[in-house]
Parts: C-alpha cells; sequence; structure tokens
C-alpha cells in the first residue's frame, strides 16, 4: 500500500496548481478647483450691567450683521446662529462688573466676489460691538471634486498593475478586491479676529485670495494575472 500523501510519478500537486497570481497596487489621485464660497462667523459681544440688556444689545448687533446679509442676498437657508454664550464679567480689579454676553453668526456668502465688501459691512452695521470670529473657503460641489479624486486614484492603480503585470509577463484580469484609504481635502488660511474694535476692518473692503481648492483620493486595488 502506498503510503498517504504519496503521489503518483507526473501527478502535481493540488496545491500548486490552484495558486493564481495576483497583484495588489495603491493608486493615488487629486482634483483641484478654485473654491467658490466663504463659510464667515461674524458675532457680537456685550458687556452691561444687567443680563437682560447684554443679551438685547449683543442680539441687536446680530439682527443688524443679518439685515445686511440678507440686503446683499443671503438666503435664510446659507444664515446660521451658532453659538450663545453668558457669563458674569469682573473688571481688572476683580471686582464685578455686570454681565458679558456674546451671539455668533455663521454665513455662507456662495457669491466670493461679494465677501471682501459684505463682510466689513456687516461688521459696520454691528458697530464697535461687532466681531469677526473666521473666514473659511470652500467649494460648492465638494462631492464632484471627490468623485474626480477617486477616479484618478483608480485610474493610477489600474496603470501601475498593468505595468507590473508586463513585467511579469502577463495581463490584468478582474478585480478581486478594492479598499479605499483616508481622502484628503486642501486647508484654506482665514482671517481672524475678536474682542477689539474693528472699525478698521470695516472701514475698507476685505482682500480674500481664494487659492485653489484640492482633494485627494487613495485606492488600493487587487487584480488578478492572466
Amino acid at each position: 500500500m502506498r503510503p498517504q500523501g504519496d503521489r503518483q510519478p507526473g501527478q502535481k500537486s493540488e496545491r500548486l496548481t490552484d495558486v493564481k497570481p495576483t497583484v495588489t497596487v495603491t493608486g493615488v489621485g487629486a482634483a483641484s478647483a478654485p473654491p467658490d464660497v466663504a463659510l464667515v462667523q461674524v458675532g457680537s459681544e456685550c458687556v452691561a450691567r444687567h443680563v437682560g440688556e447684554a443679551l438685547s444689545q449683543a442680539s441687536t448687533a446680530v439682527s443688524a450683521m443679518r439685515d445686511v446679509a440678507v440686503a446683499a442676498g443671503v438666503v435664510a437657508a446659507d444664515l446660521a446662529s451658532s453659538g450663545t454664550q453668558l457669563w458674569p464679567d469682573h473688571d481688572r480689579d476683580g471686582r464685578p462688573n455686570g454681565y458679558r454676553a456674546q451671539l455668533s453668526l455663521t454665513v455662507r456668502i456662495r457669491d466670493l466676489a461679494a465677501a471682501p465688501e459684505l463682510i466689513p459691512a456687516m461688521l459696520e452695521s454691528a458697530g464697535d460691538v461687532g466681531r469677526l470670529h473666521s473666514t473659511n473657503l470652500e467649494h460648492s460641489d465638494p462631492a464632484g471634486l471627490a468623485r474626480r479624486a477617486r477616479d484618478a486614484a483608480f485610474a493610477d492603480a489600474r496603470v501601475r498593475a498593468e505595468q507590473y503585470a508586463a513585467l511579469a509577463g502577463l495581463a490584468v484580469g478582474e478585480v478581486l478586491d478594492i479598499v479605499e484609504g483616508q481622502p484628503g481635502q486642501g486647508q484654506f488660511w482665514g482671517h481672524a479676529a475678536s474682542r477689539h474694535n474693528l472699525v478698521a476692518v470695516a472701514a475698507s473692503a476685505m482682500p480674500i485670495e481664494a487659492g485653489t481648492h484640492e482633494v485627494a483620493a487613495t485606492v488600493s486595488v487587487r487584480w488578478r494575472l492572466v
């Protein structure tokens, strides 16, 4: 009797014949476009002897900024209250000085060309209690940029796979696995100012350089080689 596991002459190992060559590569891609939306956070900061007075003054200032934005064409859906704070205030010697109220308003300006004049106009309407907390630039179609980046990443992976397949004397076959990497997104530096008089800023148009918004994508793909 032949020992278990022995093969007859000429019989191939099933383990070897079942092995199918594959190649796994990682592709990277990016898509860019100038940002066309400004996301601006403005607000007010008021100190008054009584709680109601502090909140009323802060609310009046924020309402004035909102009215300026609406008059410039910003729709209600692009305006959002983004924070309210109230706490006891003290002078430099630590003595009670009434109450300090802070209100914030986030404004999405879809006409980027109008932003340099609209932002100072909003601050001017609020007077000395107006605050500019931040500005950020965005693209109105981030999903579209992401799709273009993924297209580029997959195409890059395919080119790499075909090169490796050719070096091995084979061709690229069916896709076996696709694993998406962490997406990357370009960042923008914004203008920020708070807790000080902004009359000087409001006196003239505020320069905004759009730059370029870039979205990156990474994908790992495993192909069968034939």
